[in-house]
């Protein structure tokens, strides 16, 4: 959809966090990162490229 504006991204994006669909990640960069993954778990992130990985261990909630 190249035609789409980037205001109708993030409206749906919002509107998609709001009901329980996606959720926000840590933004620890400049871009907002969403993952749709709602399962408990955490975040791993590469300093060199920034890549964002899925980390599921429940010995970290303790």
């Amino acid at each position: 959809f190249p035609n789409i504006s980037l205001t109708t991204v993030y409206r749906t994006l919002e509107t998609f966090e709001k009901h329980g669909l996606i959720s926000v990640v840590n933004q620890l960069y400049s871009a907002a990162r969403y993952d749709a993954d709602l399962t408990p778990h955490h975040h791993i992130v590469c300093v060199e490229c920034k890549k964002i990985e899925d980390v599921f261990d429940s010995s970290m909630n303790q």
